[in-house]
């Protein structure tokens, strides 16, 4: 962690938005399957990292691809380190 102001919580994953420019696309393929197996049996094991936006939300810096794995099995909340 760079400072004590970075911290873990769980947020509703509505209030998380994609990095627009991230460069790395978001697929439903055999690794994502797999990803969400995981998930299934253990549980995200890796907070997602965002920061805050003005706008009252939080944008993904990494974690993309465990937001959507978290989504599709229907999770409404994920822990983040923000």
């Amino acid at each position: 962690m760079r400072g004590n102001d970075e911290k873990v919580v769980e947020i509703e994953i509505e209030r998380l938005h994609d990095f627009k420019n991230h460069p790395f696309k978001v697929q439903a393929d055999s690794q994502m399957k797999e990803l969400q197996d995981s998930i299934s049996k253990y549980g995200i094991l890796n907070p997602l990292i965002v920061r805050p936006r003005p706008e009252g939300f939080y944008e993904v810096i990494s974690g993309h691809r465990r937001k959507y794995a978290a989504m599709e099995l229907k999770y409404t909340k994920v822990l983040v380190i923000k």
